[in-house]
């Protein structure tokens, strides 16, 4: 997995890896760690950022997860802090919803969950261009399906960003309730149409005690 460093501000360094590698970011400035002399030190790096993702996967393994739910766990249940996916991925690392919200390891996509409540779930999210027509914009819609068998869904959380560029073009906030909630959200990238990059589209959704699911799906514009 690649792995991007953040500082205490949720912001990367500029030494920090980039890309559209990057699945997560982690703790990487000023990190307290053990040193060749025999004692400890403070460093920075993205090889410090790496072990906690490291950790965090021993420990799902541990609990009973095969390497590939582990790391799709880790996906899952990463914090959005506002960065771009070539820079933070999925997010930042979220140890604590990783092993402690959903611990079975039979549950790869019922998000993280503070105790007995069900964590909602992306049941689906689809990107497709909309080509409307002699509009100087690109337009995207993101139709998905969102379900909570406690039937407390409360938001759905849809960003657009551009992964050629790197650049968050438009995000929406979206009321639900009940068990289950469908919708087709559309997102636009204003200026970008015929521009033939490739977009990425994040859905989260939270219940009302909190606990998140979370997808993304990519769409590269027609750019004819």
């Amino acid at each position: 997995m690649a792995v991007s460093a953040t500082d205490m501000n949720d912001t990367l360094p500029r030494w920090s890896s980039r890309g559209s590698a990057v699945e997560l970011a982690a703790p990487g400035v000023n990190i307290l760690s053990t040193y060749n002399d025999g004692d400890y030190t403070s460093l920075s790096g993205t090889s410090m950022a790496c072990p906690h993702v490291s950790g965090a996967g021993g420990q799902l393994m541990a609990n009973g997860y095969t390497n590939t739910e582990a790391r799709q766990r880790l996906r899952e249940t990463a914090e959005d802090i506002g960065l771009s996916s070539k820079e933070q991925g999925y997010g930042l690392l979220d140890i604590e919803n990783a092993v402690l919200g959903t611990t079975t390891g039979d549950n790869l996509n019922g998000g993280s969950s503070g105790g007995g409540d069900s964590a909602p779930v992306v049941d689906s999210l689809d990107l497709t261009e909309n080509n409307t027509g002699g509009s100087p914009h690109a337009d995207f819609d993101a139709s998905w399906t969102v379900s909570d068998s406690s039937g407390d869904l409360s938001t759905v959380d849809v960003t657009l960003t551009d992964s050629t560029e790197g650049v968050t073009e438009d995000s929406t906030t979206v009321d639900v309730s009940g068990d289950t909630a469908t919708a087709t959200t559309t997102l636009r990238a204003r200026h970008e149409e015929n521009s033939g990059h490739t977009y990425q589209v994040k859905l989260v959704v939270t219940d009302s005690n909190g606990a998140t699911d979370s997808a993304t799906a990519d769409e590269t514009e027609d750019g004819s």
